[in-house]
């Protein structure tokens, strides 16, 4: 008798183990899946951040060169958005600013265009 008791013992505890290892799954499925969404919003609100500082920089305009770059360095909005976006550049250090366009200028046009910029 003692002996059936203690395996239908560890039978209960086996599936209470089970249960809890099974919630603890799904709740990691569901952690991920937020983990994934929270990148893609985070990512979306970057490109928004990008579009809003090529808005401020280019104005109309498709392409900028590397004087009309220099000029918009120079404006402190468009430095705190870059702050924000976490580049800092100063618009005094020539070097910098130049240095960031060359980055930025993929196919060395000497101009940047929005597909370089984003």
């Amino acid at each position: 008798f003692c002996l059936y008791v203690s395996v239908a013992t560890f039978c209960v505890l086996n599936i209470i183990t089970g249960v809890f290892v099974e919630n603890t799954k799904n709740m990691l499925a569901q952690d991920e899946t937020n983990m994934i969404m929270e990148t893609l919003e985070k990512r979306r609100q970057w490109m928004g951040e990008v579009l809003s500082l090529w808005a401020t920089f280019s104005g109309e305009d498709e392409e900028l060169n590397f004087e009309a770059f220099r000029r918009g360095m120079e404006d402190t909005k468009v430095q705190a958005l870059f702050r924000k976006l976490g580049i800092d550049v100063d618009s005094e250090n020539c070097e910098g600013v130049e240095g960031l366009f060359d980055l930025l200028d993929f196919n060395h046009s000497n101009s940047i265009d929005m597909d370089e910029f984003a």
